[in-house]
């Protein structure tokens, strides 16, 4: 497998775990843990430069289309640190999502004027993002680990198959 194998497996793993992401803080949102979900938090800051969407549609592709692009990003630099490594440890993927909230909570977001540092947040908040962070870290290192392995599997199973027909 080439490092381009492990970019895309980490950035297909990153799909997984933004959906999952996505859901948990819809569900925060629902039971009033938090206001806004960090995307709908960003599109507010980009309204500043760019024209928003006329329609609830369009502010929800805009909201989807944002966390995508970060979640994706993200999966992205995981697989560059995953190289060639078939089987990532879930370990790795905790500290992953972890350490991505810290950049992205701690640093980023404060800065941009996006969202509360941890300090400042409340504990709901802080509760919802780390555990969202954990959930997208662990569901990229599953799912960049299993496409891994079936991608070796699959040669080692049609070998098999091969020799077996003759």
């Amino acid at each position: 497998m080439s490092h381009i194998d492990g970019i895309v497996r980490g950035v297909l793993g990153a799909a997984a775990g933004t959906a999952c992401m996505s859901v948990l803080r819809m569900a925060a949102r629902r039971a009033g843990l938090i206001d806004l979900t960090p995307p709908q938090a960003t599109k507010s800051y980009l309204a500043r430069w760019t024209r928003q969407p006329a329609t609830p549609a369009g502010h929800h592709l805009m909201d989807a289309g944002i966390h995508l692009a970060v979640g994706l990003g993200g999966g992205a630099v995981y697989g560059a640190f995953l190289g060639d490594r078939r089987r990532p440890r879930l370990l790795g993927g905790l500290l992953f999502g972890v350490g991505l909230w810290a950049i992205a909570f701690g640093v980023l977001a404060p800065w941009l004027g996006i969202g509360r540092s941890p300090r400042k947040a409340t504990g709901a908040e802080n509760a919802v993002n780390l555990t969202a962070h954990l959930i997208y870290g662990t569901a990229t290192a599953l799912v960049a680990g299993e496409l891994a392995e079936q991608a070796h599997g699959l040669g080692a199973a049609a070998r098999r198959w091969r020799a077996r027909i003759g």
